[in-house]
């Protein structure tokens, strides 16, 4: 499980993997999905 953190207004989100590294995303349209603590995700397809 990771987290985000946030500085105050107008810093940006920093989200962080379990072993505390910050997560790289390339530029552009990004979707983060927040799930319930203990529920799992499960992919179809």
């Amino acid at each position: 499980a990771g987290k985000w953190q946030k500085g105050g207004p107008g810093m940006p989100l920093r989200f962080l993997a379990a072993n505390g590294a910050e997560m790289q995303f390339n530029r552009g349209n990004t979707w983060i999905e927040v799930l319930p603590i203990g529920q799992q995700v499960k992919y179809l397809g």
